[in-house]
């Protein structure tokens, strides 16, 4: 594992972990949650979706997770995000500078400002790789 920025690691063995399940009221419930969530936005990464929803999509993803801020930082870089998205690493290239040239985005390096975020929704059509 690689991490892209200052991280914190707790292990927790598994046996360990479906014992606590078992005491602590809710706790098998959120796991099952979290991993249905992970399981769903895995499937839908690999679904049939033009490269520019893939993109939009993540980048409201992005977004979402830091509480709805249209400034996203791109810890990873594009090859990464290339990969996460199963293409190839010119396509996340050329549609960053074709979002930026519609005024969809501005990108600076690795820091990405959303700047319509409206038409971001349009264009990802559905595709989410978060859900709650």
């Amino acid at each position: 594992a690689v991490t892209l920025e200052a991280t914190s690691v707790c292990v927790l063995p598994f046996v360990r972990l479906a014992h606590l399940s078992q005491e602590v009221p809710g706790l098998q419930n959120q796991i099952l949650r979290l991993m249905s969530k992970d399981i769903t936005v895995s499937s839908n990464r690999a679904t049939d979706h033009t490269a520019e929803e893939k993109l939009a999509g993540f980048l409201l993803s992005m977004s979402a997770r830091l509480g709805g801020n249209d400034a996203v930082a791109l810890m990873m870089p594009r090859r990464d995000i290339a990969r996460y998205l199963r293409l190839a690493t010119e396509t996340i290239s050329r549609l960053l500078a074709k979002f930026q040239k519609d005024n969809l985005i501005e990108v600076k390096r690795r820091k990405v400002r959303l700047l319509d975020v409206e038409t971001l929704k349009e264009v990802c059509g559905g595709f989410e790789l978060e859900s709650d």
